[in-house]
């Protein structure tokens, strides 16, 4: 984005905006591209909580994907209510709805778990850039 223009950022990009007429109105869905880091950055800190509550990281970020809403809600005659976990793919999710997912993540770890914030000082310091 440069003001209020929309500019291709590569060449994926730029041939889709090649196949656009000119002189139409265009309806077009942005979506920001996953940060590498800050996928990295969740998944050291669900492995740091799993460590602490003595479970397996991938228990932690099912639990984390239900407690923010991040679920589908199947109704099953012999089990109930069920919440089961979405996926936080880079296909199935933009930068913009990982960063959304990620604070409620640690809002949940925090009440949840009871686990400062201070725990994960040292991940989160060193990579400004994981949140952008």
């Amino acid at each position: 984005r440069i003001g209020n223009t929309l500019v291709p950022s590569g060449t994926e990009s730029c041939v889709a905006l090649a196949k656009m007429p000119f002189g139409k109105d265009i309806h077009c869905t942005t979506k920001q591209p996953r940060n590498l880091q800050h996928h990295k950055l969740f998944w050291s800190i669900i492995h740091r909580v799993a460590e602490g509550i003595g479970s397996e990281p991938e228990n932690v970020c099912d639990v984390l994907k239900v407690a923010t809403g991040h679920c589908t809600i199947v109704k099953t005659k012999t089990h109930g209510t069920l919440s089961l976990p979405k996926s936080i793919s880079f296909a199935k999710m933009d930068q913009s709805q990982f960063r959304e997912f990620f604070d409620k993540c640690l809002v949940v770890i925090f009440q949840e778990w009871g686990i400062d914030e201070s725990a994960f000082a040292d991940l989160i310091e060193p990579t400004p850039q994981a949140a952008e």
